[in-house]
């Protein structure tokens, strides 16, 4: 009983044989395994075919109602528009948030059209509000780079390049927490500048952040992806979304929020 009632639905899996794809694909086999469901294709290609005509057959073959899927958008476009051309219509595609860049939705949705791309297409990915005092520093200083970044408005909502700023900004506030800029001796302070302690000072930039821990204070960093507080496993159990395509601003936006603490159990 999950998104799609999975065990009553025909499930297939394409991947590319990237890394970035193939992180994604034994927790998916192991989690979907669990669950009871059994795969009726599971397919992996090499990216940047001219063709995948023989991989799509073999996959339409299997009737699948809904694919996961990762590929990059060159493989993407070849891919889903020969899935077009053979089967006269797309499934439901419920993609990795690969599928919400903007380099992605341009390339698949001109290879498929419009009134194709809109019904099949959607997406689970981290979930950021895109508000607040660290979002608004990431985008000024994402902004400031200019031309050191090639194509930066498409960062302006990418969960993972927000992510990576905050990681930054954590890992130098524990290092000036821990007054080490050795591993081995700040890794115990990263999970406590972002912990929710009492009477901690809440701060959303590293300068707020630098500014009290100088002055003595504990703090809570929550910077332009939110609340990051760490488990024993030190993951910090953010929120993802269920994201789905629109087609005015040619873009996924977020239908169904899933909770960080819902996540972790």
């Amino acid at each position: 009983g999950t998104m799609f009632g999975f065990l009553n639905v025909f499930l297939a899996a394409v991947f590319t044989s990237d890394l970035g794809a193939q992180t994604s694909v034994p927790p998916l086999r192991a989690e979907y395994k669990k669950l009871g469901g059994t795969l009726v294709n599971d397919t992996t290609l090499a990216p940047g075919s001219t063709s995948y005509r023989s991989e799509v057959a073999k996959v339409i073959a299997s009737h699948p109602d809904a694919i996961i899927s990762e590929m990059d958008p060159q493989s993407a476009a070849t891919f889903w528009s020969e899935y077009l051309q053979l089967a006269g219509k797309l499934p439901i595609v419920l993609g990795t948030e690969r599928t919400s860049n903007s380099d992605w939705i341009t390339a698949v949705d001109k290879a498929v059209s419009d009134a194709a791309f809109a019904p099949a297409f959607t997406a689970i990915a981290p979930y950021v509000q895109f508000t607040g005092a660290g979002y608004d520093l990431y985008k000024q200083d994402l902004a400031g780079l200019g031309s050191q970044i090639r194509g930066a408005a498409q960062y302006v909502g990418q969960p993972y390049a927000i992510s990576d700023f905050d990681a930054v900004a954590i890992t130098a506030l524990a290092m000036t927490m821990a007054n080490s800029t050795k591993g081995s001796v700040y890794n115990a302070d990263i999970v406590k500048v972002t912990a929710q302690t009492a009477g901690a000072t809440v701060v959303h930039t590293y300068a707020d952040g630098l500014a009290a821990l100088k002055a003595g204070q504990t703090i809570q960093y929550i910077g332009a992806s939110g609340p990051l507080v760490f488990d024993q496993y030190h993951s910090a159990g953010r929120a993802f979304a269920y994201f789905v395509y629109d087609a005015a601003s040619k873009s996924m936006v977020s239908k169904t929020v899933i909770s960080g603490t819902a996540l972790l159990g």
